[in-house]
């Protein structure tokens, strides 16, 4: 049997799995995927897996103190409770920074206090300045810092009610002070503690997850009930004799076959929602998403899915949609997946993960035959296919939807295409199905060097780009100065004297030089014959041999 767990204040037994242990507590992982850390004998009920189950202590253990061989009062569970909860802090605090503390307490907590976004990370760079020794790469303050921060933050207190205050807010005892121990500190009216930062997931919640998650809990607990039913049936004919028996086992039999069968439907199909549900893009590090648009690389986003994936079938959900792309990448990114072919989107993709995925080459070649069979129109020429036809190919791939959920799913998560409107395109190409596929991050695709001319032809335009921004920025100074220098007085003589002297000349001129430079690279670039993006070089390769061993392909 496995191990389940009734919680205090609820009436059903829950499949658990035991992912943490803590003396006197069980960290539990719920089907759901949330974890929580139980505390045992306060009204917890555990029962099944003997493995599972926590295990009494050991003579050796036990004190003969006749203080500790007396029932622990509430008093000495706090403490023990305390620090479990400071052992988790302290796995936490050890490893990430103030930055990192910051976007860790968002993702959990995004719903609730993402418009405190802006004062939490007032409070991260204070914590930064704070640290003389660390700075940025720090991860705690100590005490006669951490009394100076309370007392920037219009929390002055005298060194008594200081340490009253740091012993509610040091909470694994190292007196220091974290970023996430002065948040939890902070918000605890509201309710929040370790133990609830510590069993809520890093991705979220949607309305969508949180629906399909109480429809499997619902489903499950109608199907207990049913269950119970049955086993007093089949406990009265086994323990009764005569008709009575006889009437409960044939009852038994056929009890609520159909209502059975209904259930275990649509528990299936709860399932299936969650499952669904967990690939919102919605579900993301929105914290860390936050903290690393406002700081940059201190706060490190959780690390795209390798596209090693794309044969060993792991990874995470969550992949980003264009809304997230860098600007910088948007238009390189629709040139690829409405212009490019199929084989040319293929090579891209190689190139990028060149290093992680050439043995599994082969895969990206047989998706652009696939491509190619379901686009009817165009073939081996297309870069994209439509509605119907991504339907058929996502079906061939084992996708069991409506028509309504294939267009759902190519307009919310697959397709990156853009209409004049703004509207998703209802299209997909070969680069959109891979990186919805093996939940790839699209900024790491799009930002990955591709290891050629590509290079120097993609940092090119940018360059260019900027220059022209940079150009006519200086136009812009020198037309101002030119107005100030038609005021009457001091102002307008010096603004004169600067324009005789070549005020934004010599700019001017160095970013034209180096425009003509960088045009010249770019030129050059693309008019050369010579390949040495390794996608392009295998995939062309390929294409070349398939042809040789299929003369009649394409005719």
């Amino acid at each position: 049997m496995p191990l389940e767990v009734k919680l205090k204040g609820t009436d059903e037994f829950v499949s658990v799995e035991v992912v943490g242990k803590r003396r006197g507590y069980l960290r539990l992982k719920f089907e759901s995927g949330s974890t929580k850390w139980v505390e045992l004998n306060a009204g917890n009920e555990l029962r099944g897996d003997d493995e599972a189950m926590p295990k009494p202590p050991s003579k050796a253990s036990v004190s003969t103190s006749t203080d500790e061989k007396s029932a622990p009062s509430e008093g000495s569970k706090d403490v023990s409770a305390s620090r479990v909860l400071g052992a988790q802090m302290a796995s936490i605090t050890r490893k990430q920074n103030y930055s990192q503390q910051g976007a860790f307490f968002l993702n959990a907590y995004w719903n609730e206090y993402s418009k405190d976004c802006e004062e939490i990370w007032k409070v991260t760079q204070m914590m930064e300045k704070s640290d003389l020794k660390n700075g940025k790469n720090g991860k705690c303050l100590e005490e006669n810092m951490a009394m100076r921060l309370l007392q920037d933050l219009g929390m002055p207190m005298s060194r008594t009610a200081f340490v009253t205050a740091m012993k509610k807010i040091d909470i694994n005892n190292d007196k220091k002070m974290s970023l996430l121990e002065f948040l939890l500190f902070k918000y605890k009216e509201d309710g929040v503690d370790v133990e609830d930062l510590m069993s809520r997931p890093q991705d979220g919640m949607t309305d969508d997850l949180t629906n399909a998650i109480q429809k499997q809990i619902d489903t499950e607990k109608a199907l207990a009930a049913l269950h119970e039913e049955k086993e007093e049936l089949l406990e009265q004919a086994k323990s009764g004799v005569g008709i009575a028996a006889m009437k409960a086992r044939i009852q038994a039999e056929k009890f609520k076959v159909q209502e059975f069968k209904e259930l275990e439907h649509d528990l299936k199909k709860s399932e299936i929602m969650i499952k669904k549900a967990r690939k919102s893009p919605e579900l993301r590090e929105k914290g860390t998403e936050w903290f690393v648009s406002r700081a940059g690389d201190h706060a490190k986003p959780k690390k795209a899915q390798s596209a090693s994936a794309m044969t060993d079938g792991k990874g995470e959900a969550g992949t980003d949609k264009a809304e997230n792309v860098d600007e910088g990448w948007r238009e390189e990114l629709q040139e690829v997946i409405r212009q490019f072919n199929y084989v040319q989107q293929a090579g891209f993709f190689l190139n990028a993960y060149w290093e992680e995925i050439n043995e599994q080459a082969e895969a990206l070649w047989e998706y652009c035959l696939n491509f190619a069979e379901h686009d009817v129109k165009n073939g081996e020429d297309g870069s994209f296919l439509d509605e119907d036809q991504t339907a058929k190919l996502l079906r061939n791939e084992g996708e069991d939807r409506t028509a309504l959920g294939f267009r759902k799913l190519l307009a919310g998560e697959i397709c990156l295409g853009k209409s004049k409107v703004g509207k998703p395109d209802k299209k997909m190409s070969l680069l959109e199905f891979v990186l919805w596929k093996f939940q790839l991050d699209i900024n790491d695709c799009m930002t990955r060097d591709q290891g050629g001319h590509s290079d120097t032809i993609r940092k090119g335009k940018k360059r260019l780009k900027e220059i022209e921004k940079e150009t006519a920025a200086w136009n812009g100074k020198v037309e101002a100065m030119k107005e100030k220098a038609e005021l009457p007085g001091n102002k307008g003589i010096g603004a004169k004297h600067q324009l005789a002297q070549g005020f934004g000349k010599k700019d001017l001129d160095n970013l034209c030089r180096e425009k003509e430079r960088v045009e010249k690279k770019v030129r050059k670039a693309e008019n050369s014959d010579e390949i040495k993006e390794p996608g392009f070089c295998w995939i062309i390769e390929r294409q070349q041999t398939y042809a040789q061993a299929n003369p009649t392909h394409g005719r």
